[in-house]
């Protein structure tokens, strides 16, 4: 069975998870939780059925491995979505969820660059801001 999604409009967590106090402090895109303490965000879905429980499917460890996977890689060299695809071997799905992710963290941001992708179109470049959450 599918939980319903109540979204929070400060933290973007589900708001009907038991947990949710734990995770947001209500106050506007401020997470008490970091990176370092456990995954603060539930992964990306579009609202449809199968989209929810592909995002359910994926929480805990798993995603804060890829989470943190994504967080280095960008570390180690700004990066578009496509270039973290092809260095991680990840699904575009995959890593761009990640990287929504970190941007709601302020962990990356878009530095205003664009790169071509291996299909030839431009894409927003991700830094990592140091000093988020």
């Amino acid at each position: 069975m599918i939980r319903e999604w109540s979204p929070c409009l400060f933290c973007s967590g589900d708001r009907s998870d038991p947990d949710h106090d734990l995770h947001c402090d209500g106050r506007q895109g401020t997470i008490e939780e970091t990176l370092a303490r456990g995954p603060v965000l539930h992964p990306p879905h579009n609202g449809t059925d199968t989209s929810i429980a592909a995002a359910y499917s994926v929480e805990g460890p798993v995603v804060e491995t890829l989470r943190r996977r994504v967080l280095i890689t960008i570390e180690q060299r700004a990066s578009t979505c496509d270039e973290l695809e092809a260095a991680l071997g990840l699904s575009h799905q995959t890593v761009s969820a990640r990287v929504w992710e970190l941007r709601r963290l302020g962990l990356v941001a878009d530095e205003g660059l664009r790169r071509q992708t291996r299909s030839g179109r431009a894409a927003k470049v991700w830094a990592r801001v140091w000093g988020g959450v």
